[in-house]
């Protein structure tokens, strides 16, 4: 079970490894990485924007499942498994989707 908590507190460090350079505009407009729009692949002056403000949104996310990781596995003695297993990863998907849903609608008022 330590190793699922590992897991997610891991992740959740990863997608705030990944959106730094989205967040300091390092990222230049590509196919594989960044926040992938038809709008933002064609304008260069949009890609940058957005992907600051899809880089803040990934980082509050993978602080989100940092986190509930961390809080999850100090109480895990005290809960059924499969409840901590649920919680990480209902919150993990949750905070993906806002973190993409949010990003989309910035980027629709850009």
């Amino acid at each position: 079970m330590g190793s699922v908590f590992l897991l997610y507190g891991i992740g959740g460090m990863f997608l705030i490894a990944i959106s730094l350079p989205m967040m300091y505009d390092k990222v230049p407009p590509n196919g594989f990485y960044g926040f992938r729009t038809p709008r933002t692949m064609s304008d260069p002056n949009l890609w940058y924007p957005a992907n600051r403000v899809a880089g803040r949104n990934l980082a509050f996310a993978g602080l989100i499942v940092s986190t509930t990781a961390l809080v999850v596995f100090s109480i895990h003695k005290s809960i059924n498994p499969r409840t901590a297993t649920l919680t990480l990863l209902v919150v993990s998907m949750a905070s993906l989707i806002g973190a993409v849903v949010h990003s989309w609608l910035a980027v629709r008022r850009m």
